[in-house]
């Protein structure tokens, strides 16, 4: 799919100084200016939608902005969320570039991301939502390249903005998360057990059966698993299986999904084997697992 930019400025709903957006196109060819392409693209990121098209689609306004030297904007801010947690992180992405009289790259996830964080906190106190989420995308990024030790720091700051809001829930969910970054970098003892007291207090405030309590007991069953700690990996599902009453239909496709579930991770276990021998916490994992050296 072509993205046409012009070279005129000062659009409505653009951000001062941004480029007016002549497309991306739509399948009818319908023009899109900024405000309408940031609408678009968060509505296909809310719904699912395929993050290719959300970066298409949001290339050819950010191809006119520089981040390292944009202004706070509250509509540039936003794409530059989206933009940053669509892209690709395969290693090393080509860059997307527009078509039109005056051609350019965009600028990479990283940049992008880096303008959200640093212009979110100049419009927003840290601990505002949208300050927040813009330090999440950031470690969010900086993870996938691989850029562990400046993510690792801004987990640590989201879970205390949580925690400082008072939003215990969030923070809850900020602690597996930073405990499932632990766990990629093979530091799997302390992961496990960050991670795994996390859900039980989350156990504590929700139904673990509750569909709400799901993914978090999703995420920590993924990290038991891939380290071999199968029966603390079912106890956790079994724990926060759904209560569905007397629909066995409904039952027996979420044990369907479940035992899809464990095949899955049975085989992330493999993937992860060379991170967790490599740097597993011995001592702490050995004794769990009860002499199964899967993990160690």
């Amino acid at each position: 799919m072509t993205q046409q930019r012009s070279t005129r400025d000062g659009a409505a709903g653009a951000p001062p100084g941004s480029p007016v957006v002549d497309g991306p196109p739509t399948l009818t060819s319908v023009t899109i200016d900024w405000m309408t392409a940031v609408r678009i693209a968060a509505d296909l990121a809310e719904h699912g939608g395929d993050g290719a098209y959300v970066v298409e689609l949001l290339a050819g306004p950010l191809s006119g902005v520089d981040p390292a030297t944009a202004r706070p904007d509250h509509l540039l801010i936003r794409a530059a969320l989206l933009y940053a947690r669509a892209v690709d992180p395969s290693p090393d992405p080509a860059p997307v570039a527009t078509s039109g009289a005056s051609p350019g790259p965009v600028a990479d996830d990283v940049a992008w991301a880096r303008y959200a964080y640093r212009a979110a906190r100049t419009l927003h106190s840290i601990d505002h939502s949208t300050a927040i989420e813009a330090t999440e995308t950031l470690a969010l990024v900086l993870t996938s390249r691989d850029q562990h030790s400046e993510a690792y720091a801004l987990r640590r700051d989201v879970i205390q903005l949580h925690l400082d809001r008072g939003d215990v829930d969030a923070h809850l969910v900020a602690r597996i998360t930073l405990a499932a970054h632990l766990h990629d970098m093979g530091r799997c003892g302390e992961a496990i057990r960050d991670a795994t007291a996390a859900w039980q207090q989350w156990s504590t405030r929700h139904d673990p059966t509750d569909p709400v309590s799901e993914p978090t007991a999703l995420q920590v069953a993924s990290m038991l698993l891939a380290c071999g700690r199968t029966d603390e990996t079912v106890a956790v599902i079994d724990a926060a299986d759904l209560n569905l009453g007397a629909d066995t239909d409904a039952a027996g496709a979420v044990s369907g999904a479940r035992d899809e579930f464990l095949t899955m991770l049975a085989a992330s276990q493999i993937v992860h084997r060379v991170v967790c021998a490599r740097r597993l916490d011995r001592t702490l994992i050995a004794a769990a697992a009860a002499g199964d050296d899967r993990g160690a």
